[in-house]
């Protein structure tokens, strides 16, 4: 890779001149074959960095790598050393640059993030409506091309369907289409509320054997061919109804391995020992795998 530097206070350092062209070299095998290095000193005078070579270009390089390090590893000391020469600056300490530089970056940082964004003070039709047609003047500044906006794709929330007829005056060949998934989402949501009792199951159950490595093995040694609870996100399209389908599969398993722990063990022990032990349990399992057990693969084979 062959980089043209002007006025680097590195070049002018290593090379004792300015406007130098250098040929940087990574570590690939290839790269340092003795006939790749002695071609390289003989077209480049032994001004060339890489392994093996008359320079060696330390990793993460200076004049094509930013100094994104954590702020705290400037304490070490060969850190310091290694900036300094490469540099010629000195480093301030970890106290100076929290006190004197943090802040303010921060606050430029946020000044470049609003200059991007719009803030909303509050979610509705028109606003949506206001942000939609701001972007698209950002996009085209020198005047919206209407006609050239074909699609408006957003959930199924009332005030982002509202915001899609209003756009429609303005942009006639819109078409507002709305997120099936999103919908479908939004029904797996309304189930979870529904069945309370298996929402606590699933939800205690997982924390018996999230990063624990007892219980963990305890499964294992009962059901050695089936994989550990599933640990449901629900912010992620399905992964509830399909952890409530798993247990309907292995209740009777899992009930008797969840008994056998002592229920001192955790809260999360007693309270699924509690609510597996509930008669109502099974039968709405049993309901939601019956009549919702389609719906988590049904964006899979949405058209």
């Amino acid at each position: 890779m062959r980089i043209s530097r002007n006025k680097t206070e590195y070049m002018e350092y290593e090379f004792g001149g300015k406007d130098q062209e250098v040929d940087v070299h990574d570590e690939a095998p290839a790269h340092n074959a003795h006939i790749i290095r002695d071609h390289l000193n003989q077209v480049y005078e032994r001004k060339w960095f890489g392994t093996y070579g008359p320079i060696e270009w330390p990793a993460r390089p200076l004049d094509i790598t930013p100094l994104d390090f954590f702020m705290g590893t400037f304490e070490n000391n060969s850190l310091r050393r290694f900036t300094k020469k490469y540099t010629l600056k000195e480093i301030p300490n970890q106290t100076t640059l929290r006190k004197g530089y943090v802040n303010d970056i921060y606050e430029d940082t946020l000044v470049k993030i609003r200059s991007f964004i719009f803030e909303l003070e509050k979610s509705n039709h028109i606003t949506i409506a206001k942000l939609f047609d701001n972007s698209m003047h950002i996009l085209w500044p020198k005047g919206v091309r209407h006609d050239d906006i074909l699609l408006f794709l957003s959930d199924t929330a009332p005030y982002t369907v509202n915001a899609g007829k209003s756009l429609n005056i303005f942009y006639t060949k819109m078409v507002h289409v709305t997120c099936i998934v999103h919908a479908f989402h939004r029904i797996a949501e309304q189930i979870r509320g529904h069945y309370s009792k298996v929402d606590k199951i699933i939800a205690n159950v997982k924390k018996v054997f999230c990063k624990s490595p007892y219980g963990i093995n305890c499964f294992k040694e009962k059901a050695p061919l089936l994989s550990i609870p599933p640990q449901p996100i629900i912010t992620r399209w399905g992964t509830w109804l399909k952890a409530a389908i798993y247990y309907c599969d292995i209740y009777e398993l899992i009930r008797d391995i969840i008994t056998s722990f002592d229920e001192k063990d955790s809260v999360g022990v007693e309270n699924s020992q509690k609510y597996l032990s509930d008669p109502d349990v099974a039968s709405n399992l049993i309901y939601i795998k019956s009549n919702f057990g389609f719906l988590p693969d049904v964006p899979n084979h949405s058209p």
